[in-house]
């Protein structure tokens, strides 16, 4: 039998939970206990994986065209890193930009780290709220309002 503090009557055990007169070691009290540390792992597995299927969704490799024939694209990789690039029509790299993501209450956002055309300054941020995904595509809005569908890029 573990030792047990009495404290006003009651029996605290060793992690300071107040629980009736019974032993540290009561069948009861473990049970009790197994079963509420249960329940909380539960509680904390099933919330944080609610945001993480967006985001698993989001890992690879993505590429949209505009209508000028610009096109940018994205490699979201599970680390939280990206890296990616925006191309003239005549494949000219307009920007070539590294950063870290991560996707919270619908929206991917952006902190980038660096450009080797210069075109981003280290540190910028950027924000695109996710209309949809699916496994080969996602639609976003972007910050200054225009509608973009990214689909995933077969060179991943």
């Amino acid at each position: 039998m573990k030792p047990a503090l009495l404290v006003s009557g009651r029996r605290l055990c060793g992690d300071g939970v107040a629980v009736r007169a019974v032993t540290c070691n009561s069948p009861r009290l473990s049970t009790a206990v197994k079963a509420i540390l249960t329940f909380g792992a539960f509680l904390v597995v099933s919330c944080s994986t609610i945001g993480q299927r967006a985001d698993s969704r989001l890992i690879g490799k993505w590429e949209t065209v505009d209508q000028r024939g610009i096109k940018a694209d994205y490699d979201f990789l599970r680390n939280g890193t990206f890296t990616g690039s925006v191309r003239s029509g005549d494949g000219l790299v307009l920007s070539q930009y590294t950063g870290k993501w991560q996707f919270r209450d619908g929206a991917i956002l952006y902190q980038y780290t660096g450009d080797t055309k210069g075109r981003i300054p280290a540190g910028t941020k950027d924000r695109d709220k996710l209309i949809t995904i699916d496994r080969d595509y996602f639609v976003i809005e972007a910050g200054d309002g225009s509608v973009r569908k990214y689909v995933r890029s077969s060179k991943g």
